[in-house]
């Protein structure tokens, strides 16, 4: 996925920014990592001084807002959804010595969980599911590509059918991707719940790209 959407980011900068010395020459790239690292307190964001480090940077901001954060966003029902695992509250006081951890038991622990709490037991298994919940088909990284080729399918001038040639390089590469994740979800043991969640179809598009 990041190697995807480098590709696809080095290919648009590249458009507008195709030397290091243009780069360097651009007033408001210049201003905007010594901005980072200065007045938002990141002092170890790299200088942007080349095509790759701005390639780089701004890969990284739409691989935080857009895969990265769906795995993280989207995996929550798998852990979250069976309470005991990671229940929201305790309905018991904790031990609060060695002396008491030591008698501390099965029973101990059941009483500690919302186990006899309809009203936490739900609200805990279900809050996970609605923070799951499958991204829209119009939001994808996937429809994204495919909107983003279709816009520049029928322009004319150079630079727009560049971008319409790398919308659809884009497009067909997050497809293959898509094949990839799918092989590697059916690849697992037996019973186990597939894992689509970087499936480029079912992850949310940053605002960022």
């Amino acid at each position: 996925m990041w190697n995807t959407l480098r590709k696809y980011v080095k290919s648009m900068l590249t458009i507008s920014f195709p030397t290091d010395e243009s780069v360097l020459a651009d007033k408001y790239i210049q201003d905007w990592y010594k901005e980072v690292q200065t007045a938002a307190f990141m002092p170890s964001f790299p200088k942007l001084e080349t095509v790759d480090a701005v390639v780089d940077a701004i890969t990284m901001c739409i691989y935080i807002a857009s895969p990265f954060h769906s795995a993280v966003n989207y995996l929550q029902n798998f852990y979250q959804a069976f309470v005991v695992a990671k229940p929201p509250c305790l309905c018991k006081p904790p031990p609060s010595s060695l002396e008491e951890l030591k008698k501390y038991k099965e029973p101990d622990l059941v009483a500690a969980l919302p186990i006899n709490r309809q009203r936490e037991w739900l609200l805990a298994a279900q809050v996970p599911w609605l923070l799951s919940f499958k991204v829209d088909d119009d939001r994808s990284l996937l429809n994204f590509a495919a909107s983003q080729w279709n816009v520049y399918k029928y322009k004319t001038s150079p630079a727009e059918q560049k971008i319409r040639d790398i919308s659809q390089k884009l497009y067909t590469d997050l497809q293959e991707l898509q094949k990839a994740f799918y092989y590697n979800s059916t690849a697992m043991d037996k019973g186990a719940i597939p894992y689509m969640v970087l499936d480029p179809g079912l992850t949310a598009v940053s605002i960022l790209i």
